[in-house]
């Protein structure tokens, strides 16, 4: 039931940059991650609904994410550059929306496999805590993953804009900009990662020194390393890509 308000919650952060309110944004995902936590501590804490009590919760919460900023964008006396109208059929732009968005498509395909195949995995090699100590670093490494994710969001209708326009070296002077910027944030990252996930993965399991200690075992170091290899092999593909279309794109200036 909470796709649709998922869904809405994400395309609105586009949405909210192109419109030149990026600030409204933010304390949007703040209030729906606020929400999230409150409900949390509420529903499971204090009611013990359990499981039930925390999907209510990110329920709640993503209605809050994703329904309020319609109210937003059909006031017709916002002062953004978008407004929501009566909508008109457009079967070329869609495919074209389709297409441009296949990119994220095969992203998040990939992200439900792969966690699929390591609870599968998990299970087999270390049982429950095995779900759970991956279930812990996931939620840890995205406080690193997040800032990559915002940059991208964020950056993306800029590019666009410029791109539309025509104006090669404003994008030749993103890209360059973005791979540095992108490169030495994550040097800084990846060390900082090193000394602050240990830490914050016992806020979640400080009850159980197993599952710290879990992924250090033997015998599921291949299962660990396989999100290594797949980020070597995502980024041997980016490379290509890049170098592939920098013909039709104009990444690099000639």
């Amino acid at each position: 039931m909470s796709v649709p308000t998922f869904i809405l919650q994400n395309m609105f952060q586009s949405f909210f940059v192109t419109a030149e309110r990026p600030n409204l944004g933010f304390a949007v995902t703040v209030g729906a991650g606020v929400t999230n936590m409150v409900l949390d501590v509420v529903l499971v804490g204090l009611l013990g609904w359990s499981v039930e009590g925390a999907a209510i919760a990110t329920f709640i919460s993503q209605i809050v994410g994703g329904v309020l900023p319609v109210f937003y964008f059909l006031n017709r006396n916002n002062t953004s550059r978008l407004h929501l109208r009566r909508p008109r059929f457009n079967g070329r732009v869609l495919w074209k929306a389709c297409v441009n968005g296949s990119s994220e498509l095969m992203t998040n395909l990939s992200m439900s496999l792969v966690n699929i195949l390591y609870n599968y995995e998990l299970l087999r090699f270390a049982g429950e805590d095995g779900v759970e100590a991956y279930g812990v670093i996931m939620y840890a490494a995205f406080l690193f993953v997040a800032v990559f994710v915002g940059y991208s969001v964020g950056s993306a209708p800029i590019v666009g804009y410029h791109y539309g326009a025509r104006n090669r070296s404003e994008v030749h002077n993103l890209y360059s900009m973005s791979l540095r910027l992108i490169g030495e944030m994550a040097v800084v990252l990846t060390i900082g990662a090193m000394f602050l996930i240990p830490q914050v993965a016992r806020l979640f399991v400080g009850y159980d020194p197993e599952l710290l200690v879990l992924p250090e075992l033997f015998g599921i170091d291949g299962v660990w390393l396989a999100v290594t290899a797949a980020e070597l092999a995502s980024l041997a593909v980016s490379f290509a890509m890049f170098r592939r279309k920098n013909r039709i794109f104009h990444y690099r200036s000639k």
